[in-house]
């Protein structure tokens, strides 16, 4: 969306290294977002027996996050619409891709443990031996 930056709209002096194009949404609250969903969400099926470290390193990718908005707000970089509309659609791509990864976790492990609670494998093991000569 071609929304000009704060810092033009505002007749401020620009930033070190300001840039000139458009500012709505912010691609680095997005990203930021982003990792912070996929780490909270995915961590616990990477990591099923450690519960708090999950939680704990969630938060510390979440304040990270909410500093990077912060920040990016405080530097005249992006409105503070354009920093919500980053958290949003970092952390829905971040949700959507934390799903995935859990569900290929599952299908992963299920995948690994398949042959021993398979019928095929299960009537096999019941079998005699045969002789091949």
């Amino acid at each position: 969306v071609g929304r000009v930056r704060p810092w033009i709209a505002l007749a401020l002096p620009p930033p070190i290294g300001a840039p000139h194009d458009a500012s709505f949404p912010s691609g680095h609250v997005a990203g930021s977002f982003c990792v912070a969903a996929f780490v909270a969400l995915a961590l616990p099926a990477a990591r099923p027996g450690s519960p708090r470290l999950g939680r704990a390193v969630a938060l510390v990718a979440a304040i990270i996050a909410a500093l990077v908005g912060v920040s990016r707000v405080y530097l005249g970089a992006h409105f503070p619409g354009d920093v919500l509309a980053g958290a949003l659609l970092g952390t829905a791509v971040g949700m959507i891709a934390a799903v995935w990864y859990a569900a290929s976790e599952r299908r992963r492990t299920a995948a690994r443990c398949a042959p021993l609670t398979s019928p095929t494998f299960t009537a096999r093991a019941l079998e005699p031996p045969t002789e091949r000569g």
